[in-house]
């Protein structure tokens, strides 16, 4: 990465990993089976199955309801933190240890993916300013930000599709694409399908999308190879668990609520015009709190306009279109949970940023105040628990507003549990972290035309914001990497998924 690139991926992961979330039932269902995969080296979560009601029971046991593949990501990193700093202890607060797997399993991938994006963006010729800007865009002012922060398989599997496209993307020029390279692809995208189960349509149409260049088509085999691994890890994990490599968790459900997956095709009908139109414009539609996509339409016509990136318009609204029209049949609107907006498409939201900086030339007086509204939102939810109950019907105005403005809804944050400094302080950390990305990107470009003193200056802000990171951002205290924060030592009772609670010991 070159400096700039540092400068956004400290800004965005500092972003991340600074708010420690309250632990919902699926972020516990995801935990619970890497607590039975470390402690007991078993698929039963029986032990663990008071902590959440997201489970599947199966002969008299209990398991996880969920995907495998984020839990098995996270088993090695929570065994490697748990060797430092004792995670398993009694009387830690749970949260934590949950925001610790997910900082490097969801919050380090989400950095990941923007420097793909910025950098898939500047090979189809937008400019450097216009690539930085949507790309910031994307990651800080729409649904990417708060599923960035939370232990939800969403943005990784995000990470994985798009970086299987772009793995594609970058030989299409040649046409003719090594077999290793297909393989490669073909394994990427079989692991986000181990992630998060709907992304095996986007395993498809990238299928399709490699055929439109490969020579000789018959290459494509190596793509299709590829997913082999992940899919028979998927089978085995359904037959230790189910007794049948094609039975899923979905099908046992406990969850009297959840087992909305067992109607219709694992919980998805024919879409409904009035879910469509909640999805995309109700109070927690996407363009609802994110209108800066709204420019993403006009964007996407542009493409298709152009020869030169004709397939990748089409990509790119195929992708989109048909996840609208899934989340539109789903059986029970996915805005009705506890989320903040429509997750089954948060791993599209990457392939709308090319649409979105095409659409800059002639809508750039729109861009600047769109986008400001967007981020401001987005950390609004971020930081007022995005963790919504479903009965609150305008959650904008009735949860996250009054949570910020009364304070008795501020999540915890990094600073906050590892100094015990207020939130509404600690949130002025963050805000001057941002401000220092801001500045950065106003001196880059005053001294554009002076590449010495840029870069001089790039360097310098490049290792403030290091600083900043570690200290606010990293989840790791340097200082006493053995240890944690003192205030998640204390006795406490079940933790209820709901609103973020005071800590006992920390100062609110």
């Amino acid at each position: 990465m070159n400096r700039k690139e540092i400068l956004l991926f400290l800004l965005l992961l500092t972003c991340f990993t600074f708010f420690v979330q309250w632990s919902g039932a699926e972020q516990r269902s995801f935990f619970s089976l890497i607590l039975a995969l470390h402690n007991d080296h078993s698929l039963i979560i029986d032990r663990y199955a008071e902590m959440t009601p997201d489970k599947a029971q199966f002969n008299g046991h209990y398991y996880s309801d969920k995907a495998p593949g984020l839990s098995f990501l996270g088993l090695p990193v929570y065994a490697a933190i748990n060797t430092m700093q004792h995670l398993d202890r009694p009387g830690l607060f749970l949260p934590y240890s949950i925001y610790m797997v997910s900082a490097f399993v969801v919050s380090l991938p989400s950095a990941l993916l923007a420097i793909l994006v910025l950098r898939f963006l500047l090979r189809i010729g937008i400019t450097e300013p216009r690539a930085f800007a949507t790309t910031a865009v994307m990651a800080l002012g729409t649904l990417a930000l708060p599923f960035s922060t939370l232990f939800f398989s969403h943005q990784t599997a995000a990470f994985l599709v798009f970086a299987g496209f772009y793995l594609l993307f970058m030989v299409k020029p040649t046409g003719g694409l090594p077999a290793t390279r297909l393989f490669l692809a073909g394994l990427i995208l079989g692991v986000a399908v181990l992630v998060e189960y709907p992304m095996v349509v986007m395993a498809v149409i990238l299928l399709l999308y490699a055929l439109t260049f490969v020579q000789p088509r018959r290459v494509v085999v190596s793509y299709l190879l590829g997913g082999l691994p992940p899919a028979l890890a998927l089978m085995a994990y359904n037959s230790a668990a189910f007794q049948h490599p094609l039975h899923f968790s979905y099908f046992y459900e406990a969850n009297t609520w959840a087992q909305i997956h067992q109607q219709g095709f694992l919980g998805l009908g024919l879409p409904r015009l009035s879910t469509l139109a909640t999805v995309l414009a109700g109070s927690r539609g996407l363009l609802t709190l994110s209108p800066v996509l709204i420019l993403v339409f006009y964007g996407l016509w542009v493409m298709m306009r152009n020869d030169r990136w004709r397939a990748e318009g089409m990509l790119f609204l195929t992708s989109f279109s048909i996840y609208l029209l899934m989340t539109s049949g789903y059986k029970v609107p996915p805005t009705d949970i506890w989320v903040p907006g429509p997750r089954f498409l948060v791993p599209v939201l990457p392939f709308l940023a090319a649409p979105l900086a095409f659409s800059l030339p002639r809508l750039r007086w729109l861009f600047a105040p769109l986008a400001m509204v967007s981020v401001a939102i987005m950390f609004l939810v971020t930081a007022s628990n995005p963790q919504v109950p479903p009965e609150i019907s305008n959650p904008l105005f009735e949860w996250w507003l009054p949570g910020l403005l009364n304070r008795s809804q501020i999540v915890h944050s990094l600073p906050e549990l590892r100094f015990g400094i207020s939130r509404g302080l600690s949130l002025l950390l963050l805000a001057g972290e941002v401000g220092l990305a801001a500045l950065s990107a106003v001196l880059a470009c005053l001294l554009a035309s002076k590449p010495h003193a840029q870069s001089a200056v790039l360097s310098t802000l490049a290792v403030l914001m290091l600083l900043a990171y570690l200290v606010i951002g990293f989840p790791i205290d340097l200082l006493r990497p053995f240890d944690v924060p003192a205030s998640l030592l204390e006795p406490t009772a079940a933790l209820p998924a709901g609103p973020a609670a005071p800590l006992p010991g920390v100062q609110t």
